[in-house]
């Protein structure tokens, strides 16, 4: 298994319950891994500083609203501004 894998399982079980039972619903067959802890704490050592940072924000309140965010996006429930509609040049 290499980092990014093991880092998107830990970025799924932090997911708060009720968006995590959504997102399984949408996007995941049940399934259930076995993972020791030992595994997950080497991942997260071989880790740069900034995928550590990005880990840690995604973790919290904010990380799921912007995983949230990254979904609308990708549905294209919602639009991004163009640089020029930003800054209206």
């Amino acid at each position: 298994m290499n980092v990014y894998a093991g880092t998107n399982f830990v970025l799924e079980a932090a997911l708060r319950q009720e968006q995590y039972r959504e997102f399984e619903e949408v996007f995941m067959p049940e399934m259930t891994i076995s993972i020791p802890v030992s595994e997950i704490a080497r991942m997260i050592m071989a880790m740069s500083k900034q995928e550590v940072e990005t880990l840690m924000t995604l973790l919290t309140e904010e990380g799921a609203e912007l995983l949230e965010r990254k979904r609308d996006i990708e549905s294209g429930k919602v639009r991004l501004l163009t640089r020029d509609e930003v800054f209206d040049v």
